[in-house]
């Protein structure tokens, strides 16, 4: 009857208003992981990890924790696009994210900072556990080889620390950056 047909009627409406939710609630994630992660990594991207550094330095301040920033540069990535191309470029920077991902902590902020530069910021870490943890990174990383095509890249890296816990994330990782 003409009753039901009006209650079907809401209930179609009701449906298509959450079906819309649903797909609007959707783009907004899809668009917020867009802007923290890093497309051809996975990593966070910078603008994540000062995000989520600020209130991990924070605390590390007022609880007097230790906080290790460290920047990770890949040595001659312009030589690897250079002789490889950029698409061996883009397998040295997914096989490097690949291992950050493996070797560290949930509670680190794992981050591609820009190019081939990375950032790992280490809550509850003081320096001499830094440089065993970075150092052993290194050498791990000396050890192993990327596969481009029928090639086998060796991939190393550089890495500063920096330890100081002060009231800017950015002191930190310019600090990281300069050693």
């Amino acid at each position: 009857d003409e009753s039901d047909q009006k209650l079907l009627e809401v209930f179609a409406a009701k449906i298509a208003i959450a079906l819309a939710n649903a797909l609007n609630y959707q783009k907004m994630i899809s668009a917020e992981v867009a802007a923290t992660t890093d497309f051809l990594t996975g990593l966070n991207n910078r603008r994540q990890l000062l995000r989520l550094g600020i209130p991990l330095l924070a605390g590390a301040c007022r609880g007097g924790a230790p906080l290790a920033v460290a920047m990770l540069d890949i040595d001659h990535f312009k030589k690897i696009n250079d002789t490889w191309g950029h698409d061996a470029g883009d397998e040295v920077l997914k096989a490097l994210a690949a291992q950050l991902k493996v070797r560290f902590r949930t509670s680190d902020v794992i981050a591609r900072f820009g190019g081939e530069e990375f950032c790992i910021v280490a809550p509850n870490l003081d320096a001499a556990a830094a440089f065993v943890l970075f150092d052993g990174f290194r050498q791990s990383l000396q050890a192993m080889s990327v596969t481009v095509g029928t090639a086998q890249l060796s991939v190393t890296v550089s890495i500063g620390i920096s330890t100081l816990v002060n009231e800017s994330i950015d002191t930190m990782i310019s600090a990281a950056n300069t050693l």
